[in-house]
């Protein structure tokens, strides 16, 4: 899960950090870049992820337009590129999406669209795996270190 965690009931671990990406149209002046830099996307209408999906997402690309001095031009917030709507958006040239995990570099519905890079220093969100306080099932414990695993990441002992 992404911030923010409810570390009053849960128990969290940071599994990685996620980069932010800008998915544009194939056909779009930026689309050819490696990366780009907010200032030279703050002008273009925005879609991201609605709040009430991912609080800690939502402010985060808030934050990060504010603490540049940036306003965004929100357009939408309940489509995303790898739904039909959110890639007609997209490609017809209505917004640019903005978000995490959506690395997409191939056609979706039938519309090109690519990914670039946000190039920013503060452009990257943590992504948690959480279980509940003083949890004592095998199974979640089995799945904690078989996370922690795949990840490289040392056990951190038993849970219980």
């Amino acid at each position: 899960m992404r911030p923010p965690v409810d570390q009053v009931n849960l128990d969290c671990e940071l599994l990685f950090e996620e980069e932010f990406v800008v998915v544009l149209p194939r056909t779009h002046h930026l689309s050819k870049r490696r990366f780009l830099r907010l200032e030279e996307i703050a002008d273009e209408p925005l879609i991201i992820f609605n709040r009430s999906f991912s609080t800690g997402l939502y402010d985060k690309i808030m934050a990060l337009y504010s603490k540049q001095g940036l306003t965004s031009h929100l357009m939408a917030r309940h489509v995303e590129p790898h739904e039909e709507a959110g890639a007609i958006m997209i490609g017809s040239g209505k917004g640019i999406f903005l978000g995490v995990g959506a690395v997409v570099n191939r056609s979706v519905s039938g519309i090109d669209l690519v990914s670039v890079r946000l190039n920013e220093p503060e452009a990257k969100i943590e992504l948690y795996m959480a279980w509940r306080k003083n949890e004592q099932s095998t199974a979640v414990v089995s799945l904690l270190d078989t996370a922690r695993r795949i990840l490289g990441r040392p056990a951190i002992g038993n849970i219980a």
